[in-house]
C-alpha cells in the first residue's frame, strides 16, 4: 500500500473514532475469541497463504535450538522450536487481520519490529508484544490441554483426521511454491530445528484443547430463569433500533474566519494571544447557543412527523451539504444494534417507553447537538431459520477488467449453471427425495463449504436479500424446495424448519461467552507464563512485517 493510501486510511480510522490503542484490543479481543473457533486446518492454510510476509527466519539460522528452553507454563518446557511455533503464528495471524493498517499501528512499518515501539508509556516493542501474546496463547492451550486430560478427555478421532489432511494440503501447496518436502518448508519459515512432526505434535496440543474447550461450551445448559435474569439486565441489548439522526455542527456556526499572516500571528505578545483565544472562545459559545435553538426548532417542530424532520434538516444544511441531504435516507439509521449505538444517546433510543415519532436533542458537549427522531424498536423476538442449500457456481470465464484473470461469468456460464441446478433438483425429486438425499447431494456438489449443505440458526438479514427472503417468508413449509438466484449463483433450496428464538439464542451466547471467560479464567489464573531467555535468544526479533513502498 503506498503511502499516500496509508495515509488516506489513517484518517478514516481516525473519522471513527479508532485510535490505535482501540484497534490493537480489538485485536487482542478478537484473538481471545478465536481460540473458541479456530480450526487446525484454517491455521495450517495460513502458514501457506503467509508465505514471503516475514522476512527472514523466526528462529535464528544455522542453530538447532531443540533443548533450550523458552517458556515454562505449569509443568511444561517449551523449547524454542515448540514455542518458535506460536510466536510465528501470533505475528502471522496479526499480520493477516491488520496487514493493510501497518502504518497505523506503526511509526515504520519497513523497520525490525523490535525498532517499533508498541507502549510509549513502558518502551515496550512490537518485539515484546508479539512475544507475549504467544506466551499467552501457548499457557491457555496448555491450561486447557491439561484440564481435558485430568478429564480424561483425548483428540478425537476427527480431530487427528483434520491434522493430517491439513498436513496433506499443505504439502501439496509448499511443493508447488517450490519446497521439496514439508521439512524443507518448515526449515525455510520457522528456522533450523523445525519439522512436520514437531510442528503436528504442536497442532495435537491446540486441537485437543480447542476440542475439549468446545465439548465444555456444548455442556452448559440455562434455564429459563437465567435467561430471563440475563435478559433484565439490559433488554436493549438484544434489540435493534431504527431512528433518524441530525447533527448541527459548532463549526457550522462560525462566522468565517479573515485570513491572517502566519508570520504576524507568530509575533503576537501574550496579551494579544490571549484576547484572540477570549474572542475565539466567545464566538463559538456564542455559535453553539445559536445552534441550540435551531435543534429545539427542529425538535419542536418535528415531533410525530418524520417528513417535517426531514424537510427540515435539509433546511438547516450548509450549502455545501444539501446535496446530501436532499436524499431522505441520509438522516436514516437501520435496525443498529445496542453495541453499536452512540453512547450520548443509547439510553434514550432503547429505553421502552420510547414511542414512534418521539424526538429530541442530545449535546454532543460544546461541539454541536444531535437531534434525534425515533422510528422503531426491534427486539429480535422471532424464531431463526434451519436451512440446506446446494449452491451451483457459474463458471467465472470473462475477464471483465482485462487484468488477466477471469472475474466475471458470461451468459453461457451462467445458462450453465443454472441448467445444472435444475437438472439437480428435478434429479432429486425423481429420487428419495429426503432430507438425507439433498444433504449428500449438498456434498457432492454444492460450492459452498457447509457440511450437507445446512445452515443452522439463520437470522434476518444474515443471507443475501434473495436467500433471505426465501427462508422467511411466511408460507415456508419444512420440505419446502426451489432454486434462488444471488450474485453467488444459483441456490437449490430446502427448508428444514424453524430453529430457535433469535433474542434467547443471543442471550445464551452471552451466558456461554461470560461463563467460557470465567472458565479459562481460573485455569490460567494461577498458571505463569514465563519467558526464558535461554530459548528465547534464538527467536529472531528483528523481523521486518511491511515496506516503505
Amino acid at each position: 500500500m503506498s503511502a499516500s493510501r496509508e495515509r488516506k486510511k489513517r484518517q478514516e480510522l481516525a473519522a471513527e473514532g479508532k485510535s490505535p490503542k482501540q484497534l490493537r484490543r480489538a485485536a487482542e479481543k478478537k484473538a481471545k475469541k478465536k481460540r473458541r473457533i479456530i480450526g487446525v486446518i484454517a491455521a495450517v492454510l495460513a502458514l501457506a497463504v503467509g508465505l514471503g510476509c516475514l522476512y527472514g527466519f523466526v528462529i535464528q539460522p544455522n542453530t538447532a535450538p531443540r533443548r533450550a528452553v523458552a517458556l515454562r507454563t505449569g509443568d511444561h518446557e517449551l523449547s524454542a522450536v515448540d514455542f518458535g511455533y506460536y510466536y510465528y503464528d501470533t505475528i502471522n495471524s496479526f499480520y493477516q487481520n491488520y496487514g493493510s493498517y501497518l502504518s497505523y499501528f506503526m511509526s515504520d512499518a519497513s523497520q525490525p519490529i523490535d525498532q517499533q515501539v508498541y507502549n510509549e508509556e513502558t518502551g515496550e516493542t512490537w518485539a515484546d508484544y508479539f512475544m507475549q501474546s504467544a506466551a499467552d496463547s501457548a499457557k491457555y492451550d496448555y491450561a486447557v490441554y491439561d484440564a481435558a486430560k485430568a478429564a480424561g478427555y483425548t483428540l478425537s478421532a476427527e480431530g487427528e483426521q483434520e491434522i493430517q489432511d491439513g498436513m496433506k494440503t499443505l504439502e501439496e501447496n509448499v511443493k508447488e511454491n517450490g519446497f521439496k518436502s514439508l521439512n524443507d518448508y518448515f526449515k525455510s519459515v520457522y528456522g533450523k530445528g523445525c519439522s512436520k512432526d514437531s510442528y503436528i505434535a504442536y497442532q495435537r496440543i491446540r486441537e485437543t484443547a480447542e476440542e475439549y474447550a468446545k465439548k465444555v461450551d456444548a455442556e452448559r445448559t440455562y434455564t429459563d430463569e437465567a435467561i430471563q435474569a440475563k435478559d433484565d439486565e439490559n433488554p436493549g441489548k438484544y434489540s435493534l433500533v431504527t431512528y433518524r439522526a441530525y447533527y448541527l455542527s459548532t463549526n457550522n456556526y462560525l462566522p468565517e474566519e479573515e485570513e491572517t499572516d502566519e508570520a504576524s500571528e507568530e509575533e503576537l505578545d501574550e496579551e494579544a494571544k490571549a484576547a484572540a483565544e477570549e474572542a475565539e472562545a466567545a464566538a463559538k459559545a456564542e455559535a453553539f447557543e445559536t445552534l441550540k435553538a435551531d435543534a429545539e426548532k427542529m425538535v419542536a417542530a418535528s415531533k410525530g412527523n418524520e417528513d417535517k424532520y426531514i424537510e427540515m434538516a435539509l433546511e438547516l444544511a450548509t450549502e455545501g451539504a444539501k446535496s446530501t441531504y436532499e436524499n431522505p435516507d441520509s438522516t436514516l439509521n437501520s435496525n443498529v444494534t445496542y453495541d453499536n449505538s452512540n453512547s450520548l444517546f443509547v439510553d434514550w433510543l432503547f429505553d421502552e417507553s420510547r414511542k414512534e415519532g418521539d424526538v429530541t436533542s442530545v449535546e454532543d458537549s460544546d461541539n454541536g447537538v444531535y437531534v434525534l427522531y425515533f422510528l422503531s424498536l426491534d427486539k429480535n423476538d422471532y424464531n431463526t431459520i434451519n436451512v440446506r442449500h446446494i449452491l451451483i457456481a457459474p463458471e467465472q470465464d470473462e475477464d471483465s477488467d482485462e487484468d488477466g484473470t477471469n472475474d466475471t461469468a458470461s451468459e453461457a456460464s451462467d445458462a450453465a449453471a443454472k441448467a445444472k441446478a435444475e437438472q439437480l433438483l428435478a434429479d432429486w425429486k425423481a429420487g428419495g427425495a429426503t432430507e438425507e438425499s439433498f444433504a449428500a447431494l449438498a456434498d457432492e456438489n454444492s460450492s459452498d463449504s457447509a457440511e450437507g449443505g445446512l445452515y443452522e440458526g439463520v437470522y434476518h438479514d444474515q443471507m443475501v436479500e434473495e436467500f433471505n427472503d426465501w427462508c422467511f417468508d411466511p408460507a415456508r413449509k419444512p420440505g419446502d424446495t426451489d432454486i434462488v438466484k444471488t450474485t453467488y449463483g444459483y441456490h437449490i433450496m430446502y427448508f428444514v424448519g424453524e430453529g430457535e428464538n433469535y433474542r434467547r439464542a443471543q442471550i445464551i451466547e452471552d451466558l456461554k461467552s461470560e461463563d467460557y471467560n470465567d472458565w479459562t479464567d481460573e485455569l490460567t489464573g494461577e498458571r505463569v507464563a514465563a519467558l526464558d531467555e535461554a530459548g528465547t535468544k534464538y527467536l529472531r526479533t528483528d523481523l521486518v512485517l511491511g515496506s516503505a513502498a
